[in-house]
């Protein structure tokens, strides 16, 4: 799942998926600020499940939704409890076979719902631990580089690489580097 008006390919997205083992892999946004300390964030958890739930993973890390990956049933599991909280009903059980409402309030929707509240959603599921099989990466030794964090480097021939030095998979909000974006706007255009 891909936010693909900002993200692209460096190489093979689904290299760190295991065919045989079931998996959701979730990727750490901006690392040097908790959930509570950012506005868009902690403003989305709060208007949709309350006070109580952003005190409660305030002080976790900011997990962007903006990319995760994982196996068949891991993926479809995750979706559903999405819908669900979106839609206010309780349809799907949580991982002890419980409504999910019991271990996760389904918010405040549609009233909360604006650009963006999905992240909320989807930090408050990561964060109660409500997802299955989950690996959480850092920007630092994960395949994903989320750009906001500004901690991805971009080298000299403008590929976006780790704190190892190893290429990202897939480089998310890329258009928050003007240079990069015009030189990968070019590029599809030199394509097409």
């Amino acid at each position: 799942m891909i936010d693909v008006r900002d993200s692209y390919f460096q190489s093979d997205p689904f290299q760190f998926v295991s065919l045989t083992e079931p998996s959701f892999h979730v990727f750490n946004g901006v690392e040097h600020i908790p959930i509570s300390e950012c506005s868009w964030n902690a403003g989305w958890i709060r208007d949709c499940y309350g006070i109580d739930m952003l005190n409660d993973i305030g002080k976790s890390n900011i997990i962007c939704s903006g990319v995760s990956v994982g196996s068949m049933d891991t993926v479809q599991r995750y979706l559903a409890m999405m819908k669900d909280i979106v839609d206010g009903v309780d349809t799907f059980p949580d991982l002890d076979g419980k409504p999910i409402s019991d271990a996760i309030p389904l918010g405040n929707f549609p009233i909360c719902e604006r650009n963006g509240v999905d992240q909320g959603v989807h930090n408050v599921l990561v964060h109660t631990r409500n997802i299955q099989y989950l690996k959480q990466w850092t920007q630092k030794d994960g395949p994903v580089a989320n750009m906001q964090s500004k901690i991805p480097r971009i080298d000299d021939h403008l590929n976006v690489r780790n704190g190892h030095d190893e290429l990202y998979a897939v480089v998310h909000q890329y258009d928050r580097f003007p240079e990069l974006q015009k030189y990968l706007f070019k590029k599809v255009l030199m394509v097409t």
